[in-house]
């Protein structure tokens, strides 16, 4: 059994005027960040963010720590991506090094500090993220993406005309449509549309800042008159302008029964208000949910992210969709 001796710290060991700045971890509990694990996991979302981890893997692992996560140790010779320490520090490149305390009786002891971690997987990448029972310095890990071994040698064989390629096309279609299903999201500025139009989104946002989805998993509080479902037509076309904004969305499946997580999608990427993502499937079988980033005032926050849902039956007989959301200013 081991033995978990000595207190928590963090001892940055810089590498003056360069880039890779290596953290040590030498002591325990010297530094906590946080009270307790509820208000890591609460916090985690916005710690992701800030290494820059992609909005899928920060959906995945922050669904994943609604659950209780796997019991493991952090020892010596581990290396972190990330761990967050104090008030607001946030190391990068920690090296676990924890050092042995000075007490003669303790010096053969084991040295290890128990934890609780999360593992998903986005893109053939293993992510995650820990909490050390003795501080609660929430801290990540990733496997570096597998990279396919080098095939042997193969004599290679005259060159043979190719007829031209065809371009990819979606794996589902319908006589209806023939290019498969799209669906578009589109970013507006409260600030520049027409007062009656603003007053009326307003209206709208509020509304359904009120409602209670019990932490997004109530569905019917999301089929209501909203600002994207209600006035996502009259924007595109009278207003026309989209926000000059720049993000990724992250886009998944839901079961239309229990609303959990059927498969992530991806991410629509937006450029300068407008975005559009091509499904291989066919999205009428599930309730689509598109999570915007937290800096929009629409979609409203509902289970800790912006989301708007779209359900089968708003389909119809559309190929193509609109999402959207609303920023101030």
């Amino acid at each position: 059994m081991r033995i978990i001796v000595a207190m928590l710290a963090l001892a940055m060991a810089l590498v003056s005027g360069s880039a890779s700045a290596v953290a040590t971890w030498e002591h325990f509990n010297a530094d906590p960040a946080y009270r307790n694990r509820e208000a890591a996991i609460a916090d985690a979302p916005k710690v992701l963010r800030k290494v820059g981890y992609p909005e899928p893997v920060i959906s995945l692992l922050t669904e994943a720590m609604k659950n209780p996560g796997v019991e493991t140790h952090v020892t010596n010779g581990m290396k972190l991506d990330f761990m967050r320490s104090g008030k607001s520090e946030l190391w990068r490149n920690v090296v676990v090094k924890f050092k042995k305390p000075p007490r003669e009786s303790e010096r053969n002891m084991d040295f290890s500090a128990p934890s609780e971690e999360w593992v998903v997987d986005w893109n053939g990448q293993k992510w995650t993220a820990g909490i050390p029972k003795v501080c609660n310095n929430i801290y990540g890990k990733r496997a570096p993406t597998p990279t396919p071994q080098s095939a042997p040698p193969v004599a290679l064989a005259p060159p043979v005309a190719q007829p031209p390629t065809k371009p990819a096309v979606p794996t589902f279609t319908t006589s209806e449509c023939p290019s498969g299903f799209t669906l578009f999201a589109n970013a507006w500025s409260l600030q520049t549309l027409p007062n009656s139009l603003r007053k009326e989104a307003e209206k709208l946002i509020q509304s359904a800042n009120e409602r209670d989805s019990k932490e997004a998993t109530l569905l019917v509080a999301y089929q209501p008159d909203d600002f994207s479902r209600t006035m996502g037509g009259r924007l595109r076309s009278d207003v026309k302008v989209r926000a000059p904004t720049t993000a990724d969305l992250s886009i998944r499946y839901l079961d239309v029964q229990t609303a959990k997580v059927v498969r992530e999608l991806g991410v629509v990427s937006m450029a300068r208000g407008v975005g559009n993502f091509r499904f291989s499937g066919d999205p009428r079988a599930y309730v689509v949910e598109v999570v915007f980033p937290p800096d929009f005032v629409s979609p409203a926050m509902s289970g800790g992210e912006r989301r708007v849902r779209m359900f089968p039956s708003e389909w119809g007989k559309f190929c193509a969709m609109n999402v959207h959301g609303a920023l101030l200013p």
